[in-house]
């Protein structure tokens, strides 16, 4: 155990720090939601906060929000913010995130259409 802490393989700051990186570039959610992950996981509260210190959850948002886009290309506003919204909840985002994320995904495409 002393070596794995030697060579870092047994720290909590680094764990905590790369769980959250990982989730905000492969699955991004809110910052409550990998705060969450990271305390069921054992990580003390005070080493979750440091690692989520620096995350921005309206850039986590745009983020989730590009990737559900591009399943809803050819869906109508109604139906694109329906499905953007839900998707957005279920990652535990806050209504404000999801409404301006909704706004900018959707002025993005119709520009870029």
């Amino acid at each position: 155990i002393e070596r794995l802490k030697e060579i870092r393989l047994l720290d909590d700051n680094v764990f905590a720090t790369d769980w959250s990186h990982s989730r905000i570039s492969f699955r991004p959610r809110s910052i409550a939601l990998i705060r969450m992950e990271l305390l069921k996981k054992g990580v003390d509260r005070e080493v979750a906060e440091g690692a989520l210190e620096k995350m921005d959850d309206e850039e986590n948002a745009y983020r989730a929000g590009i990737q559900i886009a591009k399943s809803l290309a050819n869906a109508d506003y109604p139906s694109f913010r329906r499905r953007m919204w839900g998707y957005l909840r279920r990652r535990a985002f806050d209504q404000s995130i999801i409404r301006k994320t909704v706004k900018r995904v959707w002025e993005e495409r119709e520009i870029a259409n």
